[in-house]
């Protein structure tokens, strides 16, 4: 299948890929196979295509919604470790650079729960003079599923 709309048709078929291996992994466990994919590992991969290119080709498509009118409309929105940074104040377009920033500087610190398990996933952009963070925020893995699955229906209606 040729791509006709490159952005809009790589994320549709990221997500596809995404959907895949999750699909995978809930048959092996219900088989109770050993496991063999790592969704995990498949949604960190699936950034570059759900963020990263998006906002290479195509920021200023992406809306400058707040993040205050994105959490009323029920999507995931990431922790913030500083305090006097509010989300309040972020917008789309604005989170989705720091995002990109983080994955392609793997600025990525895995987070697991008390039993050996992926539940999240810090990331961080730092200031390129002084090493300093300037942004810093966790979402857990199911929010960030969440989220690349909102931001892949909202570009697919763009």
């Amino acid at each position: 299948m040729d791509y006709k709309e490159l952005v809009k048709d790589f994320t549709k078929r990221t997500m596809s890929n995404l959907n895949a291996i999750d699909n995978l992994l809930e048959q092996q466990q219900k088989k109770g196979e050993k496991i063999t994919v790592f969704e995990t590992t498949q949604l960190i991969n699936s950034c570059l295509g759900l963020i990263v290119i998006p906002k290479e080709t195509w920021l200023d498509n992406i809306p400058e919604t707040s993040l205050v009118e994105l959490k009323a409309d029920g999507w995931p929105i990431p922790e913030l470790s500083d305090p006097s940074e509010a989300w309040q104040d972020l917008t789309l377009r604005q989170l989705i650079k720091y995002l990109r920033n983080a994955i392609v500087h793997w600025n990525i610190e895995i987070i697991q729960d008390g039993e050996n398990q992926i539940c999240g996933l810090k990331m961080w952009n730092d200031h390129e003079e002084n090493d300093s963070r300037v942004h810093e925020s966790t979402l857990s893995v199911d929010d960030l599923r969440n989220f690349m699955g909102k931001f892949s229906d909202m570009i697919a209606h763009i």
